[in-house]
């Protein structure tokens, strides 16, 4: 069933092998491969791999991974060698940038063209960025990001990158009117499970400082006292007193803001989340962000991961896919966070990590 090729110079060699691993992450660029393959048996010599070589993998005939060789391990007559994807480029490769006016489809074209990455369809994004500015060395692949968290931001439209027969391209993110199943009883084999409360807040207090800027009467220097006689002058009258002088000074104002859930601390007690709050805020601002933080860290939290099943060869990272455990009371849809197939033989199997949001993640990812 399995099917590995080393593609070079135009000719496809097939590879004798022993077993093949797939993975891939959500938001961690290139997907890659570990596969171990035979040598050689007695006097008979098989085809090896290099370093830089192509190789594409199939399963059942159809391409699961086209990517290069970037390591080896040989060993007793047996090679083990780790392969990426196009997007492996978009990682290893940095610079400084300042785009301007651009869209984000626009900004990866750019890049694509400067480091030579092969490219197929890039989807038109839509939403012109103003300006989007790297003065440090950035990785290809967090500019990419970056220009894909402002179009969200503006039209609420998620975009994949991806790669596809050796080729980098960007699509619309894939939200298929047709979701796979894992059940037990059906094609789950395992999983882990977990709750817990050890990161739950009953009630979240919030401080900040605000700079508030007020008027107040400029306190004058007072002149020493002496009389006219010491002075040796004669006396004169009063002068006009002069118009009291205003200046502005700032104040800062402690704020406060508490959020409870009740219906919670009943039964955990106080469980109590401190944050201050940085820049400039109001009042209303401030509580609105407790009340946010609370529902992030209300609740018992349950942990669903390394599910383990039989292999569905075109379930990925990124996709959605519907859980069905009645024992734990989990029947819903989540979003695969990484995924790891392994193909032996004519067996194959998965395990998954899942989320319930397909949000795009903060900061670098590289």
């Amino acid at each position: 069933m399995i099917e590995l090729f080393a593609i070079r110079s135009g000719t496809m060699y097939e590879l004798v092998t022993e077993s093949v691993t797939l993975r891939g992450q959500r938001y961690q660029a290139p997907r890659s491969i570990q596969a171990t393959i035979v040598t050689k048996q007695g006097s008979q010599k098989y085809y090896s791999i290099k370093e830089g070589d192509t190789v594409l993998f199939k399963w059942k005939r159809k391409e699961l991974f086209r990517g290069t060789v970037f390591a080896r391990t040989p060993k007793d007559e047996k090679l083990t060698f780790t392969a990426y994807d196009m997007l492996q480029y978009l990682v290893k490769n940095q610079d400084v940038y300042v785009f301007a006016n651009k869209r984000a489809d626009q900004i990866m074209k750019r890049l694509g063209q400067d480091f030579q990455i092969p490219m197929t369809s890039i989807a038109n994004t839509g939403h012109v960025i103003k300006s989007l500015v790297f003065k440090n060395d950035t990785s290809l692949y967090d500019i990419i990001l970056q220009a894909l968290r402002e179009t969200k931001k503006q039209t609420g439209r998620n975009y994949q990158i991806y790669s596809a027969k050796g080729k980098m391209g960007l699509r619309a993110w894939p939200d298929p009117s047709e979701v796979w199943v894992i059940e037990s009883g059906v094609n789950l084999i395992d999983y882990q499970y977990s709750t817990s409360i050890e990161e739950t807040a009953t009630r979240v207090k919030m401080r900040a400082t605000h700079v508030e800027k007020i008027k107040v009467l400029k306190k004058e220097k007072k002149k020493s006292k002496s009389t006219d006689k010491e002075k040796g002058k004669k006396t004169t009258k009063p002068t006009k007193p002069k118009k009291p002088k205003m200046v502005t000074q700032k104040k800062e104002i402690e704020m406060l803001a508490v959020a409870n859930d009740s219906a919670a601390r009943s039964k955990y007690g106080i469980l109590q989340h401190v944050e201050r709050v940085s820049g400039e805020i109001n009042q209303a601002q401030l509580q609105k962000r407790a009340d946010v933080r609370l529902s992030q860290k209300k609740g018992v939290k349950k942990e669903l991961k390394s599910i383990q099943a039989l292999g569905i060869p075109g379930l990925q990272s990124g996709m959605p896919v519907r859980i069905i455990i009645p024992d734990i009371g989990i029947k819903k849809t989540y979003w695969i966070d990484q995924d790891s197939h392994e193909f032996k033989g004519t067996k194959h199997t998965m395990t998954i990590d899942v989320v319930e949001k397909n949000t795009i993640p903060t900061g670098n990812q590289t």
